[in-house]
């Protein structure tokens, strides 16, 4: 459930998932709970003491739970994109059912000199994050540069279109080893999307195996261009840092 969004972004450190009060839920109050968690709730990041019950206990006192991985500003690291997707992965299976959603890098934090999250990086990252589950997207901080902030209000528009199909039910879809393009799909009114990218700087290919695909030809959203898969697996290449969307028609809509 939910919609893309973004929230308030306001900083506590507790120790105890009791030290958040457990407030009234939304169907009463009207009024969303949000948590977000820093990137220590990662497992590839360095993890905090009782972290295996702290972060269960906290995820059970809101009502979407979020994320903020900044593999820039915070890891110092231009080959650790990839976190971002692989950390909403774990923050999904650890909302056990709620929507989840994660914050961008969108500028300089004052921490990792000389590494700038530039366009093509918020854009990259935006992805890798709905690939892996995000149901919402904040930025920060928010003193975009010009560059910037065309970008975010281009993927804000995607994101606002495409939405109905991105908050479907999950969709099985694999990537073939050794290949380090990530991916994750979801399910609308039969139709099947696939979101693609490559957390790289390199170009690479992949090979993508859907569940229920078969041989549906996919339309590559935003190329107008088909690509043709065989028994549920097609290939595509990639520039780097690039984000594709594929989207399969309804069975006998072809």
């Amino acid at each position: 459930g939910g919609a893309f969004m973004t929230a308030p972004h306001q900083i506590t450190q507790v120790d105890r998932p009791e030290a958040i009060p457990l407030l009234p839920p939304s169907s009463r109050t009207g009024r969303t709970t949000f948590l977000t968690f820093s990137n220590h709730v990662w497992s590839g990041a360095a993890q905090l003491p009782g972290a295996k019950t702290l972060y269960p206990g906290l995820a059970a006192r809101a009502e979407v739970i979020g994320a903020d991985i900044y593999p820039l500003q915070s890891f110092c690291r231009k080959d650790a994109l990839a976190a971002v997707y692989a950390a909403q992965r774990e923050l999904v299976a650890l909302a056990r059912g709620k929507p989840t959603f994660q914050w961008i890098e969108a500028d300089p934090m004052g921490v990792c000199w000389g590494l700038d999250p530039s366009p093509p990086v918020v854009r990259a990252e935006t992805w890798l994050a709905v690939a892996g589950g995000a149901r919402g997207i904040g930025y920060f901080p928010e003193n975009w540069k010009p560059a910037v902030r065309a970008e975010i209000t281009r993927l804000n528009a995607e994101l606002r279109s495409l939405a109905p199909a991105l908050l479907g039910p999950e969709l099985g879809v694999s990537v073939a080893s050794p290949s380090k393009v990530v991916a994750g799909g979801s399910t609308y009114n039969g139709a099947l999307y696939v979101i693609a990218v490559n957390p790289t700087f390199a170009r690479t290919s992949a090979r993508f195996t859907v569940a229920g695909l078969g041989d549906r030809a996919l339309r590559v959203w935003g190329e107008d261009r088909l690509v043709r898969p065989s028994g549920g697996t097609f290939t595509d290449r990639f520039r780097g840092l690039q984000a594709r969307v594929y989207v399969a028609p309804p069975v006998g809509a072809e």
